[in-house]
């Protein structure tokens, strides 16, 4: 019988609502083999200690830190984990029901399986959009759309071999899922890996997820998509959050495109051909429109 076990990271900021129905996912599920639940708060004035600690038993954490990033916060909760594996979620990722399960059977099963990253699906996706209008509903589905182009091509034996060859992975026995992407709402890994690569790089505020899978594969390592590891995610659909996004994310990718030229090549090339309808292309000609100033501006700068 094994004995694997996992404990999970989760960073939240004065989110009670998101964090109360994350942490009500993980109840449900069956926690024998997961030994923490550890959530990373600074500032917070709601975090609902009381109410979940005699709910997990004792295996929910509560840290504070103080004027600390979400990269910060992951790093600092995974320093405090001993399991054989860790486990990412934000506060707004809604476990499925066998989510636990479903990951652990593959790192039991494969043991050349270090690093997962799992299926997202937006919450409006599993409801009715009749309710939401135009204006709240396209970043998110545009986002999804990004998240199920990814999962498609992901599942291909063709890509699969395609990425064996590209990144020199060498001998992965049966594994049939190759990712080149993390995404930190969603993914566990080996806790020796994590912290022999030295956890996320806290330079990246953005796309410090992929910094860390790009980091995995230039080592060797496999990153593997599991379909089954499923959870329901609140996309943002905020223009503010689309204003800090357009203006921060160039500043990240130049730094990924110097540090992993050929990695970023790649994984962009395999993203151009997600299909968008005529309010989306309009969407995201504007994105690109702040993006592509944004790194004429950085890259003027010698950033």
């Amino acid at each position: 019988m094994t004995t694997t076990t996992i404990s999970i990271v989760i960073p939240t900021l004065n989110r009670r609502n998101f964090l109360e129905k994350c942490l009500r996912c993980i109840a449900e599920q069956d926690t024998v083999r997961l030994t923490k639940v550890i959530v990373v708060y600074n500032y917070s004035t709601d975090v609902p200690m009381a109410h979940f600690s005699q709910t997990f038993s004792n295996k929910l954490n509560f840290l504070k830190v103080d004027g600390k990033s979400s990269i910060y916060k992951r790093n600092y909760g995974a320093s405090h984990i001993t399991d054989d594996y860790i486990a990412f979620l934000d506060d707004d990722s809604y476990i499925d029901s066998s989510w636990i399960d479903c990951l652990l059977n593959e790192f039991d099963n494969n043991s050349t399986t270090l690093a997962q990253v799992g299926k997202i699906i937006w919450c409006g996706k599993l409801n009715s959009l009749r309710s939401q209008s135009l204006f709240s509903s396209v970043l998110p589905l545009m986002r999804q759309k990004t998240y199920d182009h990814r999962h498609k091509i992901f599942t291909s034996d063709e890509y699969s071999k395609e990425i064996n060859n590209f990144f020199h992975l060498g001998n992965l026995g049966n594994v049939k899922h190759l990712s080149t992407h993390l995404s930190a709402g969603n993914c566990a890994m080996s806790r020796e890996l994590f912290e022999n690569l030295g956890g996320f790089d806290i330079n990246y505020i953005i796309q410090y997820d992929k910094e860390l899978a790009f980091r995995m594969l230039k080592r060797g390592h496999a990153i593997i998509y599991n379909p089954n590891m499923i959870i329901s995610h609140d996309h943002d659909n905020s223009f503010k959050r689309l204003a800090i996004l357009s203006v921060k994310t160039p500043k990240y990718q130049i730094l990924l495109q110097k540090r992993y030229p050929d990695l970023t090549k790649f994984s962009l090339t395999n993203t151009e051909t997600i299909k968008l309808t005529w309010y989306e292309h309009l969407i995201k000609g504007l994105i690109n429109f702040i993006n592509k100033g944004t790194l004429r501006f950085y890259e003027k700068n010698n950033y």
